[in-house]
């Protein structure tokens, strides 16, 4: 293969390693977006107010209460009295002796229960039934409040819905986006131009290298790329590891950089965009959080005009995923592989 031919299908090969690395890192984003999304907390069922009622037995004497028993006692030993004035032969003192003994007994008990059925316990029933009226109410307004949260929390619920709905869908595409992509570079590998063992986005990507800087001219031979690049990760010169490399990128001495920058541009370029596509997402994310969060806590008044700022961000969010760089920087590299098979098919 001339190295014209070699270096076009070498291109090839890398975009599409390089575009499936995208795939990857944009879902695993998604996921972790997906993931680290909190929903609101769904409002909970009101408690049975129960509140204790008054007894009979153990309800306190009033002050007229008292006085209504007082006034009894002194009614029913008068009236007495003057029944056991009329007998004849009666004496003033027997009189007074029986209209005593029976106010004292039969008085007494007649006018406690008199006071307790006329008064203390018309003024229980009273009081309960004041309390079993306010207890009624109060739960209903309970169970209303509830179940204005409750449509409130199910409105959000769509809004949510649609947001998981959105990452799904950009998630599903990715995966399969990747699959295709995987099974062009299965057919761009079954062409056996490249050794199985260099079969790898970092080897491809270095041996790309190699040929275009003119380091090598061919990928066999003492010479050749393969001899090269072994050579180079045994002096350590370049790393054979895509995620060492990241984490050396990421820290500060970058020491490959330089030996494998084709790589490290394809990966910078990489992280560049699944760090837009990060904050755009966090900032709608987070937006539309407190606009729902806010919302369950509003006013009916206010409470349509934060639904419609979580809308906004909603829309910020569709359109943040729909327009992300990195479906730019897949689609290129996918068109340049699907060039190249269709003309090697013709």
């Amino acid at each position: 293969m001339e190295k014209g031919e070699l270096l076009e299908y070498l291109a090839a090969v890398c975009d599409a390693e390089n575009a499936i690395y995208a795939c990857d890192e944009a879902i695993t984003a998604l996921q972790q977006q997906e993931q680290g999304f909190i929903r609101l907390s769904r409002p909970y069922p009101p408690k049975e107010i129960k509140e204790e009622y008054h007894s009979y037995k153990y309800e306190q004497e009033s002050k007229s209460d008292k006085m209504f028993l007082h006034v009894f006692r002194v009614l029913f030993f008068i009236s007495f009295f003057f029944i056991f004035s009329l007998i004849p032969g009666w004496l003033l003192v027997m009189d007074l002796v029986f209209s005593f003994l029976l106010t004292a007994t039969v008085g007494t008990f007649l006018g406690g229960y008199l006071q307790q059925v006329l008064l203390i316990n018309k003024r229980v029933d009273k009081t309960n039934n004041q309390i079993k009226i306010s207890t009624e109410e109060r739960n209903r307004r309970a169970q209303e409040d509830y179940f204005k949260e409750m449509e409130k929390y199910n409105k959000a619920c769509i809004i949510e819905e649609k947001v998981y709905a959105e990452l799904n869908k950009e998630i599903f595409e990715k995966q399969k986006l990747r699959d295709s992509l995987k099974d062009q570079l299965y057919q761009l590998y079954a062409m056996d131009i490249i050794y199985p063992t260099f079969r790898n986005m970092v080897a491809v990507n270095q041996i790309r290298e190699y040929i275009a800087m003119g380091v090598c001219d061919a990928l066999e031979g003492p010479d050749g790329a393969y001899a090269q690049y072994l050579q180079d990760v045994r002096t350590n010169k370049i790393c054979d590891s895509i995620t060492d490399l990241r984490d050396n990128l990421m820290s500060a001495l970058g020491t490959f950089a330089m030996t494998q920058a084709t790589l490290v541009n394809e990966l910078r370029q990489t992280n560049s965009n699944i760090q837009e596509i990060n904050q755009s997402l966090n900032h709608g994310l987070s937006e539309m959080q407190r606009s729902l969060q806010a919302a369950q806590n509003a006013t009916a008044g206010q409470f349509e005009a934060y639904m419609q700022q979580a809308n906004s961000s909603l829309e910020k969010i569709e359109q943040s995923t729909s327009t992300a760089a990195y479906n730019q920087y897949i689609a290129l590299r996918q068109s340049n592989v699907r060039k190249y098979l269709l003309k090697e098919l013709q």
